[in-house]
């Protein structure tokens, strides 16, 4: 009868074992899915403010004024110029100053 137990509880020792291998393998399988659900929601979400992004874009540059725009892109390239010369000016100051 002992013997019989022990045969029974083994059996069923390994009926636990192959039911939470089972488990673990479906478990495995739900974990990838999620994974790639929310890949894909990510995805999309990103595709979608990227997109939004370049219709904002385009409506902006649609609803710009050329001319304004010409004229601000002048003025910022005369204040680089004055820079660029006021640096000129501050370094060939400094080279004076130092002697050879």
């Amino acid at each position: 009868m002992k013997l019989e137990a022990y045969k029974t509880d083994m059996q069923n020792m390994k009926d636990m074992a192959q039911i939470n291998e089972a488990l673990g393998a479906i478990s495995k399988v739900n974990n990838d899915l999620s994974i790639d659900s929310a890949r894909s929601q990510f995805e999309q979400a990103k595709n979608a403010v990227h997109s939004r992004n370049l219709k904002q874009q385009a409506l902006t540059e649609l609803s710009e004024n050329p001319q304004e725009r010409l004229q601000s892109e002048l003025e910022n390239m005369s204040l680089d110029d004055e820079v660029n010369r006021r640096l000129k000016m501050l370094d060939d100051s400094n080279n004076k100053e130092l002697p050879s």
